[in-house]
């Protein structure tokens, strides 16, 4: 990682408008980790202002500052990420894109919204959620996200 960051940033010393450079140099500073770390945020912020033509990308980076707003209570900020993040995934060739990837961003967004007492559209995401995991056959990843969706319901007063 200590490799990648410093390419990284010798890219970004020579070319300082490459947008899709700080959405790397973003993953390797955030690899691992639990919470997305405010040098990634900084990061990912710098590729968005500038520009990310990769739909790819686009959904990576508001992705992630999605998760990092929503883990410091910015539910606001958070879901309008998250809703750029699904719209770049819809406007990308639907083999492309990793299933699992596009489950994380309904699962999250359905996070926000139980945060903002809109039951119905966490409901409907974390349905969403199952429903791509289950497409991938992984069983673990649909326990998961099931398990999620249960918890959704009893905090709601649904079973």
């Amino acid at each position: 990682a200590q490799k990648a960051t410093s390419v990284l940033q010798r890219i970004l010393a020579h070319n300082p408008n490459r947008a899709g450079a700080y959405v790397q140099l973003a993953l390797v500073q955030a690899d691992g980790k639990q919470n997305v770390p405010r040098t990634a945020v900084q990061n990912l912020e710098k590729a968005v202002q500038l520009g990310l033509d990769s739909p790819h990308l686009q959904a990576i980076a508001h992705q992630m500052l999605g998760q990092y707003q929503l883990a410091i209570g910015k539910n606001d900020l958070a879901l309008q990420h998250l809703d750029q993040a699904i719209a770049a995934v819809k406007g990308v060739d639907q083999d492309e894109i990793n299933p699992l990837f596009q489950a994380q961003l309904y699962h999250l967004r359905s996070l926000v919204y139980q945060r903002k007492q809109q039951p119905d559209q966490a409901r409907q995401d974390a349905e969403q959620a199952v429903s791509l995991a289950q497409a991938t056959g992984n069983d673990k990843v649909v326990a998961y996200y099931q398990r999620e969706m249960e918890i959704l319901h009893q905090q709601n007063g649904r079973v």
